[in-house]
C-alpha cells in the first residue's frame, strides 16, 4: 500500500456492521518525508519510521531493489487492528502518592498488526463498570486517582491502531487499604487543579501522575494549549528516592544520601542567526541532572502564540534548531526535562522583516559533494549528520559528516558582511540624554505640576512587543514608561508601567490583571497600541484578538491603580477581522 497518508481511523456502525474511515493526522504518520527508516528514525508518530510499499534497508533508507529488501519488506504492509492483548499487567496501591498504578506491556511484537496508536482502559469498581478511557502510545501507564478505601478496582485494557482496537486483556483486579495515605496524596483534593500556587495534602505543589499541568488543571497531554509541567515520564514507584521535591525532607535524618530535588532545564536563549537563516535555542542542564548524561529534552514550539499549530519534538542535547522559519513571525518555545517530567522554560523571539534566504543549507534535505547551496558551497546539515547526501539525525557507519557539534554561532558571526568603521566617528552625549540626565537628577518631583519621567528603568521591556511613553495617569503627559515583561526565570507575561514622578520605587507599579500569574493577552503583531480610547483621559492599551477570521479589536482600560480587565471594551468604529494586512496602527497614535 504505497503513500500511506497520515491515517486516523473513524470506526461507523451501520446496523451493526462495523466500518473504518481512514482519515489524514499528521501526528500519526508511520513513515518520513526524507525516506529515512529504521532504528534511530522516528517517525512523526513517535515510533520507528517505516516505508509503507517499499524497503527498508540496513542502514535505514526506503527504497525497493534487492538491497532495500533484504531488511525489513513494507510492500504489503496493510495495517489492522491487534489480534492480541496487551501484556504483564499489574495493579499496585502507591501509599506515597495515595493512587492506584497500573502497568503493561505492548501486544507481542506479532500480534500488533500495525503501530499502536493508544490504548483503552476499561475501568471497573466492585465489579460494575465506571468507564473506558483512552490513553497515548507514550505511555504504558494509567494512575487512578481518588481511590476508596477497601474497594476492590479492576483493569483490563486493549491496544489500538489505525485499523481498530485489539482484544481487551483478563481483567487485573486490586483491593485498596481499609486506610489510605491520605497524608501523602501528591494530588489536589478536590478537583484536577495543580502548578506553582496549588498544593497537595503533602504539603508539596499538586501534580498530575500522567497528565500535564496546563493553565493550572490537569488534562491529557495532547489536549494542552500550554504545557507548564509534564508528568508523563514522571517514574511513580521511585517517588521515594528520586522524587524529593515530593517528599519532604525530615529534620534530623541520618540519610546520607542528599535528597535529589527536580529542577527545570536553565538560562534558555533563543536568537535568529541571519546569515545561515535558522533559529537556534540552546539551554542549559538542569541542576538535579547535571551528571546525567541521557537527559532528554523536550521540545514544543509554535509560530505566534495564538496559533494552534504546535510541534513537539524530542532531543537528547541541549540545544534545537530550527530551519525555513517566517519573517516578522513570533516563535515561542517550550523547553522541560523529559527524563525528569518536571517545569518547562519559555523562551520567544521575533524574525526580523527582511531576512536571508539561508546559506549553507538546501531546502530538499540534500547535502555534501554536488548538492551546493545557495552560497554556492557544498550544503551542510546544520545540527545533523549527512549520510547517503541526506540530511539526518542518525550518524551510522556511512556518514560522510557530523556537524552535531557545529558551533553554529561563530559560523553565522563569521559569514556576517563586514562592518567598515568610521576613524573619524567620536561619542558624544545628545541634546536629549542631557536633558534627561538633568531631569533625572535635579529635579524634585514632588514639586512639579506635571510628573516627570523616570530615567532609572532597569527593565525595558521586551522590544518585539509594546514599549514606550504612554499618559495612564491621565496628566495630559505620556511620562508613564510602559512595555511587556516577565518572560525571565519562567514567569508569565504582563504589561507594566513605570509611573512618572515615582523615581526611586519599584519600576513595576502599575500593572495588567494579575501581573504575573496570568497571561496577558498581547494580541496580533504589531496591532497593539496606547491610546485614551473611552475618553477618560488616560491611556488604554489596545490590540487585535479573537481566533481568525472573527477578530476584533480589544482593549485594557486604564484605572487608577492598574489596568482593570484583560477585556474590557471595543472602541466605537473599531474594525471587524482586524488581523487582515490592511488593519494598520501606529504604537502611540491608533488605527491609520
Amino acid at each position: 500500500m504505497k503513500n500511506i497518508c497520515n491515517m486516523r481511523a473513524i470506526q461507523i456502525c451501520i446496523f451493526c456492521v462495523s466500518w473504518y474511515l481512514v482519515m489524514c493526522d499528521p501526528d500519526m504518520r508511520v513513515y518520513r518525508d526524507d525516506l529515512r527508516c529504521g532504528a534511530g528514525h522516528m517517525a512523526p508518530n513517535g515510533t520507528d519510521a517505516i516505508c509503507p510499499g517499499q524497503c527498508c534497508s540496513a542502514d535505514g533508507l526506503c527504497g525497493n531493489t534487492d538491497n532495500h529488501c533484504n531488511n525489513a519488506d513494507y510492500r504489503e504492509y496493510t495495517p489492522a487492528r491487534p489480534t492480541g492483548p496487551p501484556l504483564n499487567i499489574t495493579a499496585q496501591y502507591l501509599p506515597i502518592g495515595n493512587l492506584v498504578l497500573v502497568k503493561w506491556d505492548p501486544p507481542a511484537i506479532n500480534e500488533r498488526n500495525a503501530v499502536i496508536t493508544h490504548y483503552k482502559i476499561t475501568h471497573y469498581k466492585n465489579n460494575d463498570k465506571v468507564n473506558s478511557i483512552k490513553k497515548t502510545t507514550s505511555l504504558n501507564y494509567f494512575a487512578l486517582k481518588y481511590p476508596e478505601a477497601g474497594t476492590e478496582y479492576g483493569f483490563k485494557i486493549s491496544a489500538v491502531t489505525v485499523a481498530g482496537t485489539g482484544p481487551r486483556s483478563q481483567k487485573v483486579t486490586i483491593v485498596t487499604p481499609d486506610e489510605l495515605s491520605i497524608d501523602e496524596q501528591i494530588y489536589h483534593k478536590d478537583g484536577d487543579w495543580c502548578g506553582s500556587y496549588t498544593y497537595a495534602p503533602n504539603g508539596q505543589k499538586a501534580i498530575c501522575p500522567g497528565e500535564c499541568c496546563s493553565d493550572d488543571r490537569c488534562i491529557d497531554c495532547d489536549s494542552a494549549y500550554i504545557i507548564t509541567y509534564d508528568y508523563r515520564d514522571l517514574d511513580l514507584l521511585s517517588l521515594p528516592s528520586v522524587h524529593g521535591l515530593l517528599q519532604p525532607t525530615t529534620p534530623g535524618s541520618n540519610e546520607d544520601q542528599p535528597t535529589i530535588r527536580l529542577s527545570p532545564p536553565a538560562n534558555i536563549n533563543a536568537q535568529y542567526l541571519s546569515a545561515i537563516h535558522l533559529i537556534y535555542v540552546s539551554w542549559d542542564a538542569p541542576e538535579s541532572t547535571k551528571n546525567d548524561s541521557n537527559i532528554k529534552y523536550n521540545v514544543k514550539y509554535t509560530e505566534e502564540y495564538w496559533t494552534d499549530t504546535t510541534v513537539n519534538v524530542e532531543v537528547d542535547s541541549n540545544y534545537f534548531i530550527l530551519k525555513d522559519v517566517w519573517p516578522s513571525t513570533h516563535y515561542w518555545f517550550w523547553v522541560s526535562s523529559k527524563s525528569w517530567g518536571f517545569t518547562t522554560i519559555r523562551a520567544v523571539l521575533r524574525t526580523p522583516n527582511g531576512m536571508s534566504p539561508g546559506l549553507i543549507y538546501r531546502d530538499d534535505g540534500m547535502c555534501g559533494a554536488g548538492y551546493p547551496a545557495r552560497n554556492g558551497k557544498d550544503a551542510i546539515c546544520p545540527g545533523e549528520c549527512c549520510e547517503h547526501h541526506r540530511c539526518g539525525e542518525r550518524c551510522g557507519i556511512y556518514a560522510t559528516q557530523d556537524y552535531r557539534d557545529l558551533d553554529l554561532v561563530a559560523l553565522d558571526r563569521s559569514l556576517q558582511p563586514p562592518t567598515t568603521a568610521n576613524p573619524q566617528t567620536t561619542q558624544t552625549t545628545s541634546f536629549d540624554e542631557t536633558i534627561a540626565t538633568t531631569i533625572a537628577e535635579d529635579v524634585d518631583d514632588t514639586n512639579c505640576l506635571i510628573k516627570p519621567r523616570r530615567y532609572d528603568i532597569a527593565d525595558q521591556g521586551m522590544d518585539c512587543y509594546f514599549r514606550g511613553w504612554a499618559d495612564v495617569q491621565g496628566q495630559g503627559a505620556s511620562n508613564d514608561y510602559c512595555r511587556i515583561v516577565g518572560l525571565s526565570n519562567g514567569g508569565q507575561l504582563y504589561l507594566s508601567c513605570a509611573l512618572a514622578g515615582t523615581k526611586g520605587d519599584s519600576e513595576y507599579n502599575y500593572n495588567s490583571p494579575d501581573a504575573g500569574y496570568e497571561w496577558i493577552d498581547i494580541g496580533y503583531t504589531d496591532t497593539w497600541y496606547m491610546k485614551d480610547e473611552d475618553g477618560d483621559g488616560k491611556d488604554d492599551y489596545c490590540r487585535c484578538v479573537g481566533r481568525r477570521p472573527d477578530t476584533y479589536v480589544s482593549c485594557m482600560k486604564a484605572g487608577d491603580t492598574g489596568f482593570l480587565q484583560m477585556h474590557d471594551f471595543t472602541p466605537d468604529g473599531a474594525p471587524y477581522k482586524c488581523h487582515q494586512p490592511q488593519f494598520s496602527v501606529n504604537p502611540f497614535l491608533g488605527p491609520l
